[in-house]
């Protein structure tokens, strides 16, 4: 996973539409090179881009403001309205391109590997499958995000701890994801994102998954017709590294057993 995080501050919305894409690709390339520095790569390959959205409705607002303030620096006379429609126009047609320029040059240093974008398709996007076919065309794999606590569910004290959402509603959400995943790829490999903790807000900090739930994130996916799947984690101190250590070797890896001798 080549992680590839814009900077995070309001001038970024203004970047993304007057940013030199060349010295992005270039140094694309050599982040490419050093994170996967096998030339014949087969594997899954994905682009992590999460500060911004290509879709106009869906990106924050601040980039949606700092484009129409660059529509309305190149000419005050325009109206709100119709510096917002062409701002709309500039800053969908921008991340089109980027998106499209970065898959291309990564296909192209990495032929082999199956790129695609993290996270994407969001159920929102199923809104707007024709303004977004071409990013699905590029792909040569779809990686929805199937994390515990994705946003967007009523919360729940029945199954998920801090009242999060009851482990129904998320095994809904996960098949939700996948199928739409693959209704939208057409065909293309589609690979679950899973994350072994509970409470995103904390990140390192939340609990490892009860049983029940690694159980139902492990197998939904798969009878949902996911190919794949990658569970994301990191660890920032030893004490972490040795949790998600013995998580791995005491947990996760009899359940991922369990769940596929069922599967036969």
């Amino acid at each position: 996973m080549v992680d590839l995080h814009p900077e995070r501050d309001e001038r970024q919305a203004a970047r993304l539409q007057r940013a030199d894409l060349r010295a992005h690709l270039s140094e694309l390339e050599r982040d490419i090179q050093r994170d996967i520095p096998d030339p014949n790569f087969s594997g899954w390959a994905v682009l992590d881009y999460e500060s911004w959205d290509p879709v106009w409705e869906l990106t924050k607002k601040e980039y949606r403001e700092r484009s129409v303030a660059l529509v309305k620096r190149s000419d005050p006379r325009w109206s709100d309205a119709d510096a917002e429609r062409l701002a709309k126009a500039n800053y969908e047609s921008g991340a089109k391109r980027f998106m499209l320029e970065t898959i291309r040059k990564a296909k192209a240093v990495r032929p082999r590997a199956k790129w695609g974008y993290y996270a994407l398709p969001w159920p929102t996007y199923e809104r707007f499958e024709d303004r977004m076919k071409w990013l699905w065309e590029a792909s040569d794999a779809l990686y929805p995000c199937l994390y515990t606590d994705i946003p967007g569910l009523p919360p729940s004290d029945s199954a998920f701890p801090k009242g999060k959402r009851s482990l129904t509603a998320y095994v809904t959400d996960m098949r939700n994801r996948v199928e739409l995943s693959r209704r939208l790829g057409g065909g293309k490999p589609v690979v679950a994102f899973l994350w072994v903790r509970y409470d995103h807000t904390g990140l390192f900090g939340g609990e490892f998954v009860n049983d029940g739930d690694l159980e139902a994130m492990l197998r939904v996916p798969r009878q949902a017709g996911a190919d794949g799947a990658i569970l994301w984690n990191q660890a920032q101190s030893a004490q972490e590294a040795a949790d998600l250590n013995g998580f791995v070797g005491e947990r996760l890896s009899p359940m991922v057993k369990r769940v596929g001798e069922r599967a036969r």
